[in-house]
């Protein structure tokens, strides 16, 4: 996980770093126009998608300083802006305009990606001495795997606050808090020398270049955005999913796309499995390299736990992952179980390992395999939620042990499936809560 910098937070700032990193670009670009993407390019597509809370662009650093200037010519004005530079990863632009001549006076929140053909956005060559501060407020915001800067709203109000006040008053300069013009004209990236591999925004833009469909920002004349199509988005969402922030709306989002696109349109039947689509070269290539890029600003997924080990080995893995034992582990699949045995029993390497044989997952028919991960998320809400009484709504500590096998606890083929096969998953069939007050009262 990288340590994002927070470079600029008023708009002169800003256009001065992406300036200097205009200059280091020839004028030769192909690409014309940003990029729209996240649930506002789905809602143009599909109407019934839900309400989208903000602008998420890709865009060249051209475009977004004519961005940015579209804004302080309409009546618009930044509530706040930030640049922030993920080292490894690149550059991002998030804040909120605000129409101040509208009786509503709408925030509209906008975040977008850089992307430069010439210039290496993930590699600064000067790093100055960045507020301490402000930074530790951007690794709060890790999280947030769609790169979202909503949460800005409720947990740094005050700061917000400040930054509105400079941005509306033309960005006084004279800030004592603020870098000065040499501090920022001192900020400079690196420039591709040679060949490279393509950064995934850059692939996505080059791809929609020539797609006619397009919207325009609110309150910004003339200032387009190319639509992404829908197998774009899904790609984009599907590099998420591995990711535990927001899973609930990722995972609907997903299915919804994979839905609308036709994906397992031959997979109506409930007692046929859901799979991971077969993409297109190019999609699948930039769904890899994003998945990628997401591990250097993210972290790498926490499904990275090796389920080869002794139970008692996982179990007290488990013990530093706070979950709380007054039964034993195999004693609570016997109580949720749907056959005569637990299912995962038939299925280790070995009956004191953990692990799980594909081999002999694949042989089990659907809906074993569905009632199988069934009992391990209902073992898991068990463990970890309704047994130790952190909660009482057994549906939502399902929904959340479904969250941990997805993302956390697995990996590989077994966490894949349970993505694929979600819309499968998530209803609960049991009384667990029933369980969980038998065993704590005895």
């Amino acid at each position: 996980m990288t340590n994002p910098q927070i470079l600029a937070d008023n708009y002169k700032k800003i256009l001065i770093i992406l300036n200097n990193i205009i200059k280091n670009e020839d004028n030769n670009s192909l690409i014309d126009y940003p990029v729209l993407i996240g649930s506002r390019a789905a809602k143009w597509h599909i109407i019934s998608f839900r309400e989208p809370n903000d602008w998420d662009l890709m865009a060249t650093p051209l475009q977004t300083t004519l961005f940015i200037n579209k804004v302080k010519e309409s009546n618009a004005t930044f509530k706040y802006i930030k640049l922030i530079y993920y080292p490894g990863g690149g550059l991002k632009l998030a804040g909120k305009y605000i129409d101040q001549y509208t009786a509503d006076k709408k925030l509209i929140s906008f975040d977008i990606e850089l992307v430069s053909e010439k210039v290496d956005l993930r590699n600064m060559k000067s790093i100055f001495e960045y507020n301490s501060e402000d930074n530790e407020k951007v690794d709060d915001m890790q999280d947030d795997n769609e790169f979202n800067f909503d949460i800005f709203e409720d947990n740094y109000k005050k700061s917000n606050a400040e930054d509105s006040e400079d941005n509306m008053k033309d960005d006084d300069m004279q800030d004592d808090d603020m870098q000065d013009d040499d501090e920022i004209n001192e900020i400079e990236f690196e420039r591709f020398n040679d060949v490279h591999p393509k950064m995934s925004a850059l692939m996505i833009l080059e791809l929609c270049r020539n797609i006619e469909d397009k919207i325009m920002l609110p309150l910004l004349s003339n200032f387009l955005c190319i639509i992404a199509p829908l197998k774009i988005l899904e790609a984009l969402k599907t590099s998420q999913i591995y990711w535990p922030a927001d899973f609930h709306k990722n995972i609907s989002d997903l299915h919804l796309l994979r839905i609308l696109l036709d994906y397992n349109k031959d997979k109506v039947s409930i007692i046929q499995p859901l799979y991971s689509p077969q993409r297109d070269e190019l999609i699948e290539l930039i769904l890899e390299t994003r998945i990628k890029e997401t591990e250097i600003i993210q972290g790498k997924s926490d499904a990275y736990i090796n389920l080869n080990m002794s139970n008692n080995d996982f179990l007290e893995y488990e013990d530093n992952l706070f979950v709380q034992q007054c039964i034993s582990h195999e004693d609570l699949y016997e109580l949720v179980k749907y056959g005569d045995h637990p299912i995962y029993q038939g299925l280790r390497d070995g009956q004191s390992k953990a692990l799980i044989k594909k081999s002999l997952f694949e042989k089990l028919d659907y809906q074993t395999k569905i009632n199988c991960i069934k009992e391990v998320a209902m073992v898991i809400a068990l463990e970890r939620y309704l047994i130790p009484m952190i909660s009482k709504d057994q549906e939502n500590s399902y929904k959340l042990a479904l969250v941990r096998i997805c993302t956390k606890l697995t990996k590989g083929w077994f966490h894949q499936f349970a993505i694929d096969n979600y819309p499968r998953l998530s209803n609960l069939d049991k009384d667990i809560l029933s369980i969980a007050h038998n065993i704590i009262e005895k």
